[in-house]
């Protein structure tokens, strides 16, 4: 999931999803920097405006959450490739060694 102003994917660093009042989230260096002196922020999808004082933005533990675990399933993804691919290989190279030795045998 991406961030709505900038279009990068959220994370748990200074791209933190933050929810806005309207229940719509920006990542925290978006929300910082859209926030006007008052400390008001229009949603961009909504028009909504919520006010955080000193720009404390509540953080999306839900989404942050949701997305973490996304990003784990998917590392796990990988793993499971990457062994297939070894797997495939091996089984590939044991095939070519039967046939080689297969035909060094009928010579």
């Amino acid at each position: 999931m991406d961030c709505s102003i900038c279009f990068e994917a959220y994370d748990d660093g200074s791209r933190v999803p933050k929810q806005l009042s309207c229940g719509h989230s920006l990542c925290a260096r978006c929300a910082t920097a859209c926030a006007d002196s008052e400390s008001r922020l229009r949603c961009p999808q909504c028009q909504k405006v919520t006010l955080a004082p000193e720009n404390t933005f509540t953080t999306n533990y839900e989404l942050l959450n949701f997305l973490m675990i996304c990003k784990a399933n998917q590392q796990k993804k990988r793993v499971t490739f990457v062994r297939q691919e070894a797997n495939d290989s091996t089984d590939l190279l044991r095939n070519s060694l039967k046939l080689v030795k297969g035909i060094d045998q009928q010579h």
